[in-house]
């Protein structure tokens, strides 16, 4: 593996427990880092996201050529040209960015914890990765839950699920009502468009007077919604 991806810049907030016996995975933003999403997280809710017995992971993306900021660099999971729905994936870049991300599930993995027990979760970009990771690539994963993100209409998850029959993770997505960069209703078309394919297994909550961004309510609904699928110990 290219080792500037390999090797991901990584903070973490230990479960309050001695041992930790889950894990989540929390995706950034376009342009954000780990580091930026959890103190953000900390400066809107005044905690920590954090659980007694699961630990949670939050990675930065390397920095890669970006179009939609005329090719410079910036922390992205993935390259696109447009927020529009009618856009068009780089599809080469999610890939890649997948293979990574997988790698470092497999960490997890060989440090005891099952896929069975680890949440695949991301905001606007990383709420996109999210779902191509945990729908096309880690499909024996907890759940996956998608903030504030959407799907192009010609995604490859839509191309795959129309291909083949599986069993794919639980889905929690959350969009806020008030979202002016993420139109509330791509977030609501994404989700009617799994179901049709056959991820029958999606929770949708609207955040009322949520921008893009996250706050206290949503962030309740997420850690109640990773308990209920995986009860602590």
């Amino acid at each position: 593996m290219d080792t500037e991806i390999d090797k991901f810049d990584i903070v973490v907030n230990r479960p309050t427990a001695e041992k930790h016996t889950s894990t989540v995975i929390f995706l950034h933003g376009t342009g954000g880092t780990g580091v930026s999403l959890r103190d953000g997280i900390r400066d809107r809710v005044g905690s920590d996201f954090s659980f007694p017995h699961t630990k949670v992971i939050f990675p930065t993306a390397p920095l890669m050529p970006y179009t939609l900021r005329k090719g410079e660099p910036g922390n992205v999971w993935f390259d696109r040209a447009t927020f529009e729905p009618d856009g068009v994936e780089y599809i080469e870049t999610i890939d890649k960015m997948a293979k990574h991300l997988s790698h470092l599930i497999q960490t997890e993995v060989d440090s005891g914890i099952p896929k069975s027990k680890i949440f695949i979760v991301g905001f606007s970009m990383g709420g996109t990765m999210a779902l191509h990771l945990g729908l096309r690539f880690e499909k024996e994963v907890a759940g996956i839950v998608s903030l504030s993100t959407f799907l192009y209409r010609c995604s490859e998850v839509y191309k795959m699920l129309e291909r083949e029959v599986n069993t794919y993770p639980p889905i929690l997505h959350c969009h806020g009502n008030i979202d002016a960069l993420v139109d509330h209703a791509w977030g609501v078309e994404t989700k009617e468009r799994l179901q049709k394919l056959g991820v029958e297994n999606i929770t949708f909550r609207t955040i009322p007077g949520l921008k893009h961004t996250v706050n206290k309510e949503e962030l309740n609904v997420v850690k109640s919604w990773i308990m209920s699928h995986l009860p602590e110990e």
